[in-house]
């Protein structure tokens, strides 16, 4: 009679597997963490950034002022409200006129009357995004006359209770910044620069 020899995995070769496997789980997650900060980061920079091309491009184009300024409802500018809270793109018509803070926004394509929402942009969560508040375009493309470089930082928060994000070398946050003659760019910010 012939015997059949049962193949498997003894209790030390699955034992070893499993501390294999959760030594590299713990080298990978700090490292994974990381990475998806990096990642939320340029999302967020991205997205205002291109809302902020989006409205050069419109100021020129319908030779008007539009302006890119922090909402906390997504139909209103906040005074002074960092853009983490949303932000809004606003044609204002005629070239004269002002957006206000408060100041409900009526909805359209074109720009028929002052304060004409254009565009809504939300920010990633857990992300601080601080600096200038609102910025307007001319419709040269340029900011107001007498206009300094407008500065936007944008930082990854350690965990959702912190109220401000942080830059480090493994996390480094981004700098967003408007020219007086209308050109957004983003840059890694340096070792020494702070998000608040």
């Amino acid at each position: 009679m012939r015997t059949t020899r049962h193949s498997g995995f003894s209790v030390i070769e699955l034992m070893v597997t499993v501390v294999v496997m959760a030594i590299l789980a713990g080298i990978a997650l700090p490292n994974f963490r990381d990475f998806m900060h990096r990642n939320a980061v340029t999302t967020a920079t991205n997205h205002l950034l291109a809302d902020i091309q989006y409205a050069r491009g419109e100021a020129v184009a319908q030779h008007m002022q539009v302006t890119v300024c922090a909402s906390t409802n997504g139909i209103a500018c906040a005074s002074s409200a960092p853009f983490e809270g949303g932000w809004v793109v606003v044609c204002n018509a005629p070239a004269a006129a002002a957006t206000t803070a408060g100041t409900a926004l009526s909805l359209g394509p074109t720009c028929p009357a002052a304060n004409t929402l254009m565009r809504v942009g939300q920010p990633t969560a857990g992300m601080t995004m601080r600096g200038s508040s609102a910025l307007t375009f001319q419709s040269t493309g340029s900011l107001p006359d007498g206009s300094a470089v407008a500065t936007v930082r944008v930082c990854a928060k350690s965990s959702d209770s912190d109220s401000l994000g942080t830059n480090t070398t493994k996390v480094p946050g981004s700098l967003l910044r408007v020219d007086p003659s209308g050109r957004p760019y983003a840059s890694a910010m340096t070792a020494t620069d702070t998000c608040n």
